[in-house]
């Protein structure tokens, strides 16, 4: 029989084991890193599957001057640009670390597309019923995993259509019937690709186009009906489910998710305000169903994750003030890049390990 002076020790040692226990199944605190490149600004960061990161950062603050560059795992960052360029602005990057951008032309101040290679090379293109001059612009929006790129490129009536470039080079241009602008904004490994078109009154509706060529088009549900309300599709995943956000007759933005079936599901942050400007916008999505995006309000903006079962968790940078996601944000593994405002409020990317 144990006696008292044992039986206390017997149960302070299983109570420290229980609570050791739990302390080892506890989740890991996520891991923030804060990168820059050099002294110079960081805007517009992306994220492939395997980890590597490109983006553009400001090199001539003064003049608004652009260039391109890749982190890879181990935090080394090697910066590009495109020749005979002024500004190189990378869009999009894939799991072959081919990264989609486009540049302006120093003689003629053109915008042309750009597919840099993982070995470096870069080779530029131009939609050939594109316009002439500075009425050109070519902008890639994103870019798969064979190497096919979307995005759009105005014509010689400075309107937006849209093009599908194949890893071969051919080019095909396409609009959404009936509509006065096409906006692609992602496409995923199967082809699928989605995005926004503009009606004759001024209002955006969300489309996908199947890798056949035919068109859906879809409004999430409480979009407003007059000219500056939109359905805007910011990316699909590889099974076809489209993220993004739509703006209501009070111009209040709200996320929606459309699934696969076409079933719309609309979502707003808490934090997120509900006047004119402000609100909830999603801006990418992972094949597990994590969604990351922005809100806004009255006093602030940040940054959030949503799970697959709605929860919405905050990503805060420690030290920052303020943080941003963009599209092509977020990879399968769960790890997000942004951007965030440091205390010289100077942007710089972050990288969100979960």
């Amino acid at each position: 029989m144990l006696s008292a002076r044992h039986l206390i020790g017997l149960l302070a040692w299983v109570s420290l084991c229980l609570h050791c226990t739990a302390r080892a199944q506890q989740p890991a605190p996520p891991q923030y890193t804060t990168f820059a490149v050099g002294a110079d600004s960081v805007y517009n960061v992306v994220i492939n599957g395997k980890g590597t990161i490109a983006g553009s950062y400001q090199w001539l603050p003064s003049h608004a001057r652009y260039r391109g560059f890749v982190r890879a795992n181990d935090g080394t960052i090697t910066e590009f640009r495109v020749r005979r360029g002024k500004n190189t602005q990378v869009t999009a990057i894939n799991n072959r670390d081919a990264i989609a951008g486009f540049y302006v032309d120093a003689k003629n101040r053109m915008v042309h597309g750009f597919v840099r290679h993982a070995n470096g090379e870069i080779g530029s293109f131009d939609v050939p019923e594109g316009g002439i001059g500075r009425r050109h612009e070519t902008i890639p929006r994103s870019i798969n995993s064979a190497g096919t790129v979307t995005g759009y490129y105005s014509d010689a009536s400075s309107d937006f259509n849209g093009f599908v470039r194949g890893s071969d080079g051919s080019i095909v241009a396409f609009n959404v019937a009936g509509s006065i602008r096409t906006g692609p904004e992602s496409i995923n490994d199967a082809g699928a690709i989605a995005g926004w078109e503009q009606d004759a009154s001024g209002i955006l509706h969300g489309f996908l186009r199947a890798p056949d060529g035919s068109v859906t088009t879809f409004d999430a549900p409480g979009t407003g009906t007059v000219p500056g309300r939109s359905t805007y599709p910011a990316a699909i995943d590889g099974a076809g489910v489209i993220v993004g956000s739509y703006t209501d007759a009070n111009t209040v933005s709200h996320g929606f998710l459309r699934a696969v079936d076409g079933t719309i599901t609309t979502f707003d942050d808490t934090r997120a305000g509900s006047k004119y400007g402000e609100g909830t916008q999603a801006s990418a999505v992972n094949e597990r169903g994590e969604i990351v995006g922005t809100y806004s309000n009255g006093v602030d903006a940040g940054s959030f994750l949503r799970r697959p079962d709605g929860a919405l968790k905050a990503i805060r940078v420690p030290g920052a003030a303020i943080s941003t996601v963009y599209s092509g944000a977020i990879n399968g593994a769960g790890a997000v890049v942004g951007i965030c405002w440091d205390a010289g409020s100077r942007p710089q990317g972050f990288l969100l390990v979960p």
